[in-house]
This record gives C-alpha cells, structure tokens and sequence, in this order.
C-alpha cells in the first residue's frame, strides 16, 4: 500500500488542500493567516504548525512546493552592480 493511501490527513492538512484546490497557489504565511487568523497563538507556533503540515502533505505527495525566485538573472539580489 502507497504512503498516500495509507496516511490519514488531519483535520489542518485537509483544510490545507482544499485552499489550495480552491486558489491554486498560496505562500506559507497566507496559509498560515486563512488557518490561524484570530488565534491567540504566537506568530512562531504558527509558522512551526503550518509548516509540519506543509512537510507531511509534500511527503505523502499531494502537494509540491515552488522554488522561491526573487528577481531573475536581470533583476534579482545576486545581479552584478
């Protein structure tokens, strides 16, 4: 039996995929801000909560992350000055 099938989502990881599957694409702090807005918790256990549930749905293979780009080869922080 895979991983996937064998793994059975929290109730975090679930509302996870489903803003993803409604709006394709979100950074960690805006699922961090849609899950945890209006908590009393710390700005640090949040992103710790977020990204346990991030690395436990890339481990099971139902999401994928997008490298960080910041700029381009023209434009970015590495280009010569």
């Amino acid at each position: 039996m895979s991983e996937r099938a064998s793994t059975r989502l929290s109730d975090r990881e679930e509302q996870i995929l489903a803003l993803v599957a409604r709006l394709r694409f979100l950074t960690a702090a805006q699922l961090a801000d849609f899950l945890f807005g209006g908590s009393t918790m710390t700005a640090r256990s949040r992103t710790v909560l977020t990204q346990r549930a991030l690395a436990a749905l890339k481990r099971a293979g139902l999401i994928a992350s997008q490298p960080r780009i910041v700029g381009g080869p023209e434009f970015g922080e590495g280009r010569p000055t």
